[in-house]
């Protein structure tokens, strides 16, 4: 038992589709695996929903009707949106039932609508709004169907957090690309973005589809793997045999006895950290190595004299620490 609904209608008209509403629609009309395909969902089906609105039904309560859209190829027509509220009809043997049927020759406003249908409409058992940003940059943007403009005016987010998101995405995909993990979290991706080159997944997919696997093995928080990722990706582009600097760099990395130790037991959630002078000799390793890369790229950094003032000050803070070395 289907009912009109006016933020079904609304959406729809946002969605710039024209549409009519029918109340001579039957189940055999539609395609015959028509509950199999959920783009709106992580699942096809979900039970509680299901249940739910049967209970809801049973006590006369109509749902919103669902949005359906004729296949020009099948003449059979596809649920959009409402595949839940369906299901629990069906158990009910309806012999017609209300529907809105969208009219359109674009498949793109289709996977659009199936996307964004459910989370605009606020219906119950929602997806997180994390899980459909990046269905719809998945879905929609990596095939050219909207742009990162319109999928955050479409969902509201802000465009930083769309952007962000394919950029992450993105990394992912090529990390995959190249036999890294299947799945790393967003916090080390985004970290990993900001260090990689397009170029890198060409020049060394080895030593980057081992580095990243390791990373995953160890069970790093972005912010204990930033380090090890920084120093990884610390190679001279311009300097030729990028991957020799990779493969250095990876046994450099495999080297480090916190590394070897962690990989070697990476169940063990709680690990020593690393000692102070540890700390600020790796930090000043990085500093070496990125400074070095400039020098052999011939690039320009402006504004020198400020960094020999810090440098100044680094130098006086270690002097200082070796004084009170002495007195201890």
């Amino acid at each position: 038992m289907f009912t009109a609904d006016s933020r079904t209608e609304k959406f729809l008209d946002t969605m710039g589709v024209k549409w009519k509403y029918t109340n001579d629609m039957t189940l055999k009309k539609l395609e015959h695996k028509w509950c199999m395909k959920n783009l709106g969902r992580s699942h096809a089906k979900i039970q509680g929903a299901i249940q739910e609105y049967g209970a809801l039904m049973d006590k006369g309560s109509a749902a919103p009707a669902p949005i359906l859209w004729r296949s020009s190829e099948t003449n059979r027509h596809e649920v959009l949106d409402g595949i839940q509220r369906l299901l629990a009809e069906e158990l009910r043997k309806p012999v017609n039932f209300s529907a809105y049927v969208v009219s359109t020759d674009s498949v793109s406003m289709v996977r659009k609508i199936r996307v964004f249908a459910n989370y605009r409409l606020q219906g119950g058992y929602q997806e997180s709004s994390e899980w459909t940003l990046q269905r719809a940059v998945n879905l929609l943007v990596d095939d050219g169907s909207m742009s990162v403009e319109e999928v955050a005016d479409m969902g509201g987010w802000t465009l930083s957090a769309v952007r962000d998101k394919k950029i992450v995405m993105d990394t992912g995909n090529a990390i995959r690309g190249v036999g890294g993990p299947e799945k790393m979290a967003d916090t080390l991706l985004r970290v990993i973005s900001k260090q990689v080159s397009r170029s890198d997944f060409s020049d060394a997919p080895g030593p980057i589809a081992s580095f990243t696997d390791d990373i995953r093995k160890m069970r790093l928080s972005a912010a204990e793997a930033e380090p090890y990722i920084d120093d990884f990706f610390a190679v001279n582009r311009q300097k030729g045999k990028v991957y020799s600097q990779f493969a250095k760099n990876l046994a450099d990395f495999r080297s480090n006895e916190g590394v070897a130790s962690r990989l070697a037991d990476p169940s063990r959630r709680r690990h020593q950290s690393m000692s102070v002078d540890g700390k600020v000799m790796k930090a000043f390793k990085s500093a070496l190595t990125m400074t070095e890369n400039a020098l052999e790229s011939n690039e320009q950094i402006h504004g020198l004299e400020e960094y020999f003032q810090v440098l100044g000050k680094i130098k006086k803070a270690l002097h200082g620490i070796e004084r009170l070395g002495r007195r201890l």
